[in-house]
């Protein structure tokens, strides 16, 4: 199903038309049309999508029907329809009278979905200006990029602890180079993707580990002489992986789940947890804290900010993670064409402005 081409525009007085892609069932992706208020209650602001970024992970999983939510009994996420996407830049068309630090015609980072147009209230999502000399396209992965942060908040790094990363998809590459900043040492990324270990390395992570012809507990126990990591970073979601995350770290070790499982594991909790003294930590993006509070300020709009901030002063490396920059017109097939061929994906952006524009770049 499809919409006619070229940018959405006023269909009534005080209404703005608009299109996004929701998934109606297993495999199914679509335009949608729907309308909007041209003008935002008081603490919202209305926006025009830039650029939208595609999760290989969490989003292509419902769009196939492989979230573990679907066979959870009693679960209520996720559910069809879906609308799609989380992760957005636009350039803010209007603002409520309540919101401040924002106006008209700034560009934004913020959770937002695959859709032309949308209406964010500031209170509840963090809608962010996106600092001068940052592209908008790399912004638009600021969201993800907050996933990993959060996460390697959660397992308190201290300076020369060693950390592994297992999965060099986004969430595992924003997750090393996060490990980096905050002091481990040394950080080892692990992936069976010799062009994905690659893509780290320009972004400045130097241990890689290619377990695409060797155990991956091997490799690791390896690179430890066979202590273990302090920090085992899961961020592939991939049952088997999971369980092999507990046998990577180190005795008091910390195993942080990442990546959201998609199946269900068998682990010997005696020998890797309760004897060495491990400790599981889940790391969903729901944990991000809703306010700033004395154990934390680091809330979501908190974590956008210093996202960006350090994308602007190149510590945060984004460029080569971009695999693909597509029209936002051509998006409901491509779907399809991720779930042929996961491996040839990473950063996937969607052109919002691309209407008329031919294929990817």
């Amino acid at each position: 199903m499809g919409l006619p081409g070229g940018r959405p525009g006023l269909r009534k007085e005080g209404t703005l038309q608009a299109r996004r892609i929701v998934f109606s069932g297993t495999r199914q992706s679509e335009w949608q049309a729907f309308e909007l208020p041209d003008q935002p209650g008081p603490h919202e602001v209305l926006v025009e999508t830039l650029w939208s970024a595609v999760s290989i992970g969490t989003e292509m999983a419902i769009y196939a029907g492989t979230h573990i939510g679907f066979r959870t009994p009693g679960s209520r996420y996720p559910r069809y329809p879906y609308l799609a996407g989380y992760a957005a830049t636009g350039t803010v068309l209007a603002i409520g009278s309540g919101v401040h630090g924002l106006a008209p015609g700034q560009v934004v980072a913020f959770p937002g979905k695959h859709a032309s147009h949308g209406i964010w209230d500031v209170r509840q999502q963090p809608v962010v200006a996106v600092p001068e000399g940052v592209a908008p396209d790399e912004a638009a992965l600021t969201r993800l990029a907050t996933i990993s942060l959060n996460g390697m908040r959660l397992p308190r790094l201290s300076l020369g602890e060693s950390v592994v990363v297992l999965g060099a998809g986004l969430i595992g590459q924003f997750a090393a180079q996060f490990g980096q900043l905050s002091g481990g040492w040394p950080v080892a990324l692990v992936d069976r993707l010799a062009n994905r270990l690659a893509i780290a390395r320009a972004c400045g992570i130097a241990l890689l580990l290619d377990v695409s012809e060797r155990g991956l507990v091997e490799a690791g126990r390896e690179v430890t002489q066979g202590r273990g990591f302090d920090v085992v970073v899961e961020a592939t979601g991939a049952a088997p992986v999971v369980a092999q995350a507990f046998e990577l770290a180190a005795q008091y070790g910390r195993v942080v789940l990442l990546g959201s499982p998609r199946g269900r594991i068998e682990i010997d909790p005696y020998t890797h947890i309760h004897s060495p003294g491990v400790t599981i930590i889940g790391a969903h993006a729901a944990t991000t804290p809703g306010v700033e509070t004395v154990a934390s300020r680091w809330t979501a709009r908190a974590n956008f900010a210093l996202a960006l901030d350090l994308l602007a002063h190149g510590k945060l490396v984004v460029g080569p993670l971009i695999s693909h920059r597509l029209p936002a017109a051509g998006a409901v097939g491509m779907y399809e064409a991720i779930a042929a061929h996961p491996d040839e994906y990473l950063g996937v952006l969607l052109d919002w402005g691309a209407a008329d524009k031919g294929a990817a770049r």
